[in-house]
């Protein structure tokens, strides 16, 4: 259950983190406040390191791929930026929810990424609707 409420308030951060970054990107511009904003992360991330004592991981050999995590967090964080000019936050964070969720869904149900699969129970699919139908209300509103 805590696990559950750290989800949420991380929900919660990515819409004042969406605003920040647009808003930074509005003084500077897209490419240069993506910049500045992984050079903080970086930094803010270096000094979580000598805080917290986490046991590292020995296992060296991981498929060279998932260094991609952070050319698509970057790519998400200009791509941010581009929508919240035109979108705003309220529907940026509701298009970007619902690509998320269909493609976790994806992820889950075909075990990609090494992922062990969880097979796609059609229980979710009024939920799916509901959350489809959220974000066409919220773009016509």
């Amino acid at each position: 259950m805590k696990t559950n409420w750290m989800a949420i308030i991380i929900g919660g951060l990515i819409a004042v983190m969406i605003h920040m970054n647009g808003t930074l990107a509005s003084y500077t511009n897209t490419y240069f406040s993506s910049l500045i904003v992984h050079f903080i992360g970086a930094l803010g991330v270096a000094v979580l390191l000598f805080i917290i004592e986490e046991e590292q991981n020995k296992e060296l050999y991981f498929p060279s791929y998932y260094y991609l995590g952070g050319v698509l967090g970057a790519l998400i964080i200009v791509l941010n930026n581009v929508s919240f000019k035109g979108l705003g936050v309220s529907i940026t964070v509701a298009l970007v929810f619902l690509g998320q969720m269909v493609t976790s869904i994806c992820i889950d149900n075909f075990g990609m990424f090494r992922m062990k699969k969880i097979p796609f129970n059609k229980k979710r699919i009024p939920g799916i609707f509901l959350v489809f139908l959220g974000v066409i209300i919220m773009i016509l509103a």
